[in-house]
């Protein structure tokens, strides 16, 4: 299983890196986030990524608004008091969703039910989690932020996907987390998201990509990220 779980991991880093790299070379090659998360899933798709339940049946690893493990309320994102979710049970806030989230084969071998891994069910949510504190269900948990005007509610999006995913860290069962902010802009408020970025916490990755025309030129600058990661090139 270790080595399945290398495997995957490597396909998720590489899928990364392609996906950056694609959008630094052609920045409209993308209209929407959604084309950028179906690139990321095309580059990473293979049938190799699966797991076999209990009943040995086959469940694909990768998967698009994977329900999160958590409560919360997506104005209190920005709040710096705001520092664990909600408890499960008093059902205050909602339950979002990752853009995308890459299951631990480990935690799809082990379920009890193909209802805990679809994992829409709070009550078994709760079960499985009542008395595990270190349970890992996510290999990754990533998002995505597609900058494509210059509207300053980016720089609170972004800022409200770090916090999500830094809950993904320590409540959510998640091993990494991912956040990919593009922008095929000149954005007029760069300086305020790239402060969001890098003081994200050093649990989670966030990574600007900036790729845009100007004047007939592509500007396409180097990458931005809250801390070195190797795995990026």
């Amino acid at each position: 299983m270790i080595d399945k779980n290398k495997k995957i991991n490597d396909a998720v880093w590489k899928a990364i890196n392609r996906t950056i790299n694609k959008f630094r070379e052609h920045p409209y090659y993308f209209f929407t986030e959604s084309d950028i998360h179906s690139y990321f899933y095309h580059s990473i798709y293979s049938s190799k990524y699966d797991a076999l339940t209990k009943d040995k049946e086959k469940i694909y690893c990768i998967h698009r608004e994977y329900p999160t493990n958590f409560r919360y309320k997506k104005s209190e994102l920005l709040n710096e008091d705001f520092k664990k979710p909600y408890d499960l049970s008093k059902k205050e806030g909602d339950r979002g969703n990752y853009d995308i989230a890459i299951l631990n084969p480990e935690f799809i071998e082990d379920a009890n039910s193909k209802e805990d891994i679809v994992n829409k069910s709070v009550k078994l949510l709760e079960i499985r989690t009542k008395d595990n504190k270190n349970y890992k269900e996510l290999l990754f948990a990533i998002e995505f932020k597609y900058v494509i005007n210059n509207s300053k509610k980016f720089v609170d999006e972004v800022k409200m996907d770090n916090k999500k995913l830094l809950f993904a860290k320590d409540f959510g069962g998640a091993i990494e987390a991912v956040n990919l902010v593009f922008c095929n802009v000149d954005f007029k408020y760069k300086k305020d998201l790239i402060s969001v970025i890098g003081n994200a916490s050093d649990k989670i990755l966030s990574i600007f990509i900036q790729s845009y025309y100007k004047d007939g030129e592509k500007r396409t600058p180097k990458p931005i990220m809250n801390k070195e990661e190797p795995r990026i090139k």
